[in-house]
C-alpha cells in the first residue's frame, strides 16, 4: 500500500525518527522546536504494515520548503530519503501530468493530493482540518483516504 504524507507529518514524525538512527557525528539538530515533534509510531507503523511513502518532484519541493520552517537543513532531505530508500519505505514514481482543481487547496499545495491520486495512493496523512474535510469526497471519487496520523496508526498498526 502507498501513502503520501503532508510536509508537517514528514518533518515532525518521520524525519526525527530517521535521524535518530544516524551515527552521532552525522546527527544534526532535528528541529528548532522539539515540542512540535509528532508521533514516532507513524514511521514504525508504515514500516511494519508494509506501506511505502510516495515522494514526487512536487511533494519533494513542498518538503524542502517546509524543512526550513521545521528547523531542518534542506540538505538533510537527502540523508533522510537515502535512509528511507535503504529501508524500502519510499517510492519515487513518475506520474502523468495534469492537475485537478480541488476547491480550498492553494495551488502550491496541490501536489500532495494530485500526486496521491495520480499514484493511486491509499492514504494521505495530515492534521490539516481543511484537507480532512475533503476525506469523504476524495475517498468516494478516487479511493484516497485522508486521515490523521493517529487514525492511520489505529487503522494500520500491528502494535
Amino acid at each position: 500500500m502507498k501513502l503520501v504524507l503532508n510536509s508537517h507529518r514528514f518533518w515532525r514524525d518521520i524525519a526525527p525518527e530517521v535521524l535518530r538512527n544516524f551515527p552521532q557525528e552525522q546527527d544534526a539538530q532535528t528541529s528548532s522546536n522539539p515540542s512540535t515533534q509528532g508521533d514516532p509510531l507513524l514511521l514504525e507503523t508504515i514500516r511494519s504494515s508494509g506501506h511505502t511513502i510516495i515522494i514526487t518532484e512536487g511533494i519533494l519541493d513542498q518538503y524542502i520548503r517546509e524543512a526550513t520552517r521545521e528547523g531542518y537543513s534542506p540538505a538533510q532531505m537527502l540523508n533522510i530519503t537515502e535512509q528511507l530508500e535503504e529501508d524500502r519505505a519510499i517510492l519515487h514514481p513518475r506520474l502523468p501530468g495534469g492537475r485537478r482543481r480541488i476547491q480550498g487547496i492553494p495551488e502550491r499545495h496541490r501536489a500532495f493530493l494530485d500526486d496521491a491520486i495520480n499514484a493511486s495512493a491509499d492514504y494521505f496523512v495530515t492534521e490539516n482540518p481543511v484537507w480532512l474535510n475533503l476525506s469523504d469526497r476524495l475517498l468516494r471519487e478516487h479511493g484516497l483516504r485522508i486521515v490523521t496520523s493517529g487514525a492511520f496508526i489505529n487503522r494500520e498498526g500491528n502494535l
